[in-house]
C-alpha cells in the first residue's frame, strides 16, 4: 500500500488552464496564486487558506447541502434562496406562507428558528493517509481491506471530536482514494432566518429559467449562526447569542465589468472527470435517461396533489422544488453528453494512457493492468448500481418508508459497540438522524406518499432478473397496478408511523420491543433492510478492491499528465478562478453576461412564474434607482455569468472581486455547461450569480431591510 501514498500530483510546478480549476483550497498551487496576481488578485495566499490565522476558509460555510458565507461579525449568513428553502417550507403554513410571502426579521428577536440546518466551518485540515491505511495488505480479503479502512476512519473521527459536541468531522480522499483529509469544522446548531424574498423575487423565472441564461433571480437569503453564551456550539435556546465568525466578507457595491476578474470559493458535491468509459456508460444509458423518466412522474404525482389542496401545496414543496431541479438536470446531461460523444472521448484518453504506457516500459511494468483491472470492476458494479439506485429512490419517494428503515436499521445498530456500527449510526449521527424523522412531519402529505411509494414499487417490480428485488418478488404475489396499490394500502392501514409521537416512540424501542409489535411499515422495512445488507456486504467487496486498483490507475494518469491534473470535486472547500464573460451559444447567438431589470420587466406576464410586483415596476417606471445602478448599464444590474468552474454543492458561494470583497452569490450554472462535470468545455462552461448590488437594491428600495443593510460593511 506504499504505493498509495507516493504524492505524485503536485501542480505547483505546472499551469492549468485559469478558469478550469477546482482547487483544494488547503493546496491552490503557487503557479496559480501567481496567475492569479497578475490577473489583479490583491490578497496573499495565506489570505485565502491558513491554519495559524483567519483567512476566508473560515468566512465559506459548508451549509444545507449548498454553501454560504459570513457578511458580518454579528453572524450573518448570505446563502442563496433555494438553500434556504427547506427552512421556509418548514415554517410555512396556510395562514402564513412565507414560502410565496417572503420573511424579513426587522430585529434579531424577531428571527426565527430554520430547523435541520447547521453551519460548518473549516478550522483544520490535515492528511491522514498514513493512518487510513494503516493495517492493510494486498493479501487481505477484498471486504476486509474495506472494513479496516471504515474503522480506521471511525477511529480518526471519534478522536478528532472529541466529546465536547463543539466539532463535525470528515474525511475525503482525492484522485479515487490515492490520499484521505480529515477537515474539521466548528459545527453551529442554532441557524436562525433573518430574510427570505417573496417568490417572485427568490425564484423568479422558476424551472422555466432553471439551468437556463439570460436569468432574472434574486435567488438570495440571510439567515443567522447562534452559539451559547460561553460561545460553544448549542441547539437552539432563546438565551443563545450571534455567532462571531473569525473572518467575514465585506458587501461590495462596486461597479461590475466584463472581463472583471472573480474567484469562487465553496463546498462543490461531486464532479466525474475521472471516470473511465465503463463506468460513464451506467450514466449515459442508464443513470440519466432512467431518472428524466422516473423523475417526470414523480413530479407529475405530487403536483397532481398539489393543486388541489393548498396543505399539499405547502408540504409537497420543497420535494417538488428538489426533483424538479434534479429533472431537468438529467435531462441537460443527457442531451448533453450524448451531443458531445462522451464515450468517445473517454476510449480515446484511455488509448492515450495504454500509448504512454507502451512508450515508457517502466511505467507499464508497474501501472499496465490498472485499466483492465477496474474496466473489470467498473463492469462488476453497474449491476448493483441499477438496484441500489431504485432502493435509495422508494426510500426517498416515501418520508414514513424512510423513516421505518432508520428506525428498523437503528434497533439493529445500537446492539453494538459505537466504533463497530454502521458510520450512519454512529452516536455523533444519531441526533441528526431522529431529527430528520421529526422534521418529515413538517412534509409528510400522505396521499403523495401513498401514490409515490406505490409508483416507485411497480417500477422496481419492472426490472430485469439481475436487477430484481426479491423481497418485493416475494411479498407481493399481485404485481399488477391494482395489486401494488392494495399491497401499499394495508401497509398504511395496518400501522400507526404517520403519527410523529409514534415514530419517535419506536426510536426509542430495543430491538425485541420493536419487532413485537407488527407494525406493517416496520415490518417491511426489516425485510428490505436484509436486502439492502445483502447490497452493502457486495458494495463494500467491490469497494475494498477498488481501494488497491483506482489509485494505481490514477497514479498512472497523474504520471502520463505530469501533475497537470487536479481532483474531482467531493464536497470539499475548493476554490476556481476566472472573469466575466458571456459565451457564444450558437452561429449569430452571442450571450452578454450581464442581465438587468429591464430584463425582469420584460419577461412579466403576472403569473407565476413571471409574476412581477407592482413596487417593482413603479421602481423601473420612475427609475428610482439610488446608488445602486450600473453606470454602464445604466440599470439595475441582476445576475451575471462567470467562466469559472462549479456544480452542485456550489450553490450560496460567494464570489469574489480582486479584493476580496463579494460581488455576488452563485446560484446555477447554465443549461449547455451542465456535462462540464463529466468533461470541461471552456468556450460555454459558465457560472451564474446574483449580484450584489440587485441584493442591496432589493433589501433597501422593495423590502425596507434597513437592519440588514445597516449590519453589512458595504463598499463602493
Amino acid at each position: 500500500m506504499k504505493r498509495l501514498i507516493l504524492v505524485a500530483w503536485i501542480l505547483s510546478s505546472v499551469m492549468l488552464c485559469a478558469e478550469e480549476g477546482m482547487y483544494l483550497i488547503q493546496q491552490v498551487p503557487p503557479k496559480v496564486i501567481e496567475n492569479m496576481k497578475a490577473r489583479g488578485f490583491q490578497l496573499a495566499a495565506d489570505d485565502i487558506f491558513s491554519m495559524k490565522q483567519p483567512s476566508l476558509a473560515q468566512a465559506i460555510i459548508n451549509f444545507g447541502g449548498g454553501t454560504a458565507s459570513f457578511v458580518s461579525p454579528k453572524g450573518l449568513i448570505l446563502t442563496n434562496h433555494h438553500v434556504a428553502f427547506g427552512a421556509a417550507q418548514r415554517q410555512s403554513s396556510a395562514d402564513s406562507n412565507i414560502i410565496e410571502n417572503g420573511f424579513l426579521a426587522k430585529s434579531m428577536l424577531e428571527e426565527i428558528p430554520a430547523p435541520g440546518y447547521k453551519a460548518l466551518i473549516l478550522e483544520e485540515v490535515k492528511d491522514v493517509s498514513t493512518q487510513i491505511f494503516k493495517g492493510i495488505k494486498k493479501d487481505l480479503p477484498p471486504q476486509k481491506i474495506y472494513k479496516v479502512t471504515e474503522k480506521n476512519i471511525k477511529e480518526i473521527i471519534k478522536k478528532e471530536e472529541g466529546k465536547s459536541g463543539n466539532y463535525r468531522c470528515q474525511v475525503r480522499y482525492v484522485y479515487g482514494g490515492l490520499h484521505f483529509y480529515l477537515y474539521k469544522f466548528f459545527e453551529v446548531r442554532d441557524i436562525r432566518i433573518v430574510y427570505f424574498p417573496t417568490r417572485n423575487i427568490g425564484e423568479f423565472g422558476g424551472e422555466v429559467d432553471n439551468w437556463m441564461w439570460p436569468r432574472h433571480t434574486g435567488d438570495f437569503s440571510f439567515m443567522r449562526a447562534y452559539v451559547a453564551p460561553d460561545g460553544k456550539s448549542a441547539d437552539y435556546a432563546k438565551e443563545n447569542i450571534p455567532y462571531t465568525p473569525q473572518r467575514y466578507l465585506k458587501f461590495s457595491a462596486r461597479d461590475l465589468d466584463e472581463n472583471d476578474f472573480a474567484i469562487v470559493t465553496g463546498y462543490p458535491g461531486i464532479t466525474r472527470r475521472h471516470l473511465i468509459s465503463t463506468e460513464v456508460d451506467y450514466y449515459i444509458n442508464y443513470y440519466y435517461p432512467e431518472g428524466v423518466r422516473l423523475y417526470k412522474k414523480w413530479i407529475d404525482i405530487l403536483e397532481e396533489d398539489s393543486k388541489k389542496d393548498k396543505d399539499a401545496e405547502i408540504k409537497n414543496a420543497g420535494n417538488i422544488k428538489g426533483i424538479s431541479n434534479s429533472y431537468k438536470n438529467y435531462t441537460g446531461m443527457n442531451e448533453g453528453l450524448q451531443k458531445l460523444d462522451l464515450m468517445a472521448k473517454k476510449k480515446k484518453q484511455e488509448e492515450e494512457l495504454l500509448d504512454f504506457l507502451d512508450a515508457h516500459p517502466d511505467l507499464k511494468a508497474k501501472y499496465g493492468d490498472s485499466l483492465p483491472s477496474l474496466m473489470k470492476l467498473a463492469e462488476e458494479e453497474k449491476s448493483l448500481k441499477i438496484k441500489s439506485r431504485m432502493l435509495g429512490i422508494m426510500q426517498r419517494a416515501s418520508k414514513l418508508l424512510s423513516s421505518a428503515i432508520d428506525i428498523n436499521k437503528w434497533s439493529i445498530e445500537k446492539q453494538k459497540k459505537d466504533i463497530e456500527r454502521d458510520p450512519d449510526y454512529m452516536d455523533r449521527n444519531i441526533p441528526d438522524l431522529k431529527e430528520q424523522i421529526e422534521l418529515a412531519q413538517r412534509s409528510l402529505y400522505i396521499p403523495s406518499d401513498k401514490k409515490a411509494l406505490a409508483f416507485f414499487i411497480s417500477e422496481s417490480l419492472k426490472l430485469s432478473d439481475p436487477h430484481k428485488i426479491a423481497v418485493l418478488e416475494t411479498m407481493i404475489k399481485d404485481k399488477s397496478e391494482n395489486g401494488v396499490a392494495e399491497f401499499v394500502k394495508n401497509l398504511y392501514a395496518h400501522s400507526k408511523m404517520v403519527e410523529l409521537e409514534y415514530r419517535m416512540k419506536l426510536f426509542d424501542m430495543n430491538r425485541t420491543e420493536l419487532l413485537k409489535l407488527n407494525d406493517s411499515f416496520i415490518d417491511f422495512a426489516d425485510e428490505l433492510q436484509k436486502e439492502l445488507d445483502k447490497l452493502k456486504d457486495m458494495q463494500e467487496i467491490i469497494d475494498g478492491k477498488m481501494l488497491l486498483v483506482r489509485p494505481h490507475y490514477m497514479e498512472a494518469v497523474i504520471k502520463q499528465h505530469e501533475g497537470n491534473i487536479y481532483p474531482d470535486a467531493n464536497g470539499t472547500l475548493r476554490l476556481s478562478y476566472g472573469s466575466i464573460t458571456g459565451y457564444d451559444v450558437k452561429d449569430a447567438i452571442t450571450y452578454l453576461p450581464q442581465t438587468t431589470m429591464k430584463g425582469i420587466i420584460e419577461k412579466d406576464t403576472g403569473e407565476w412564474p413571471f409574476n412581477v410586483s407592482d413596487k417593482i415596476k413603479s421602481l423601473y417606471v420612475k427609475r428610482d434607482f439610488d446608488t445602486y445602478m450600473d453606470p454602464e448599464l445604466n440599470d439595475i444590474a441582476v445576475n451575471f455569468l462567470t467562466n469559472n468552474y462549479c456544480t452542485g454543492g456550489n450553490s450560496g458561494s460567494p464570489i469574489i472581486n480582486k479584493y476580496g470583497e463579494l460581488i455576488g452569490t452563485v446560484f446555477d450554472i447554465n443549461y449547455e455547461s451542465l456535462l462540464s462535470d463529466y468533461y470541461y468545455l471552456p468556450d460555454i462552461t459558465r457560472t451564474i450569480s446574483v449580484d450584489s448590488r440587485y441584493i442591496l437594491f432589493v433589501l433597501d428600495k422593495i423590502d425596507n431591510a434597513d437592519n440588514i443593510l445597516q449590519e453589512l460593511e458595504i463598499v463602493r
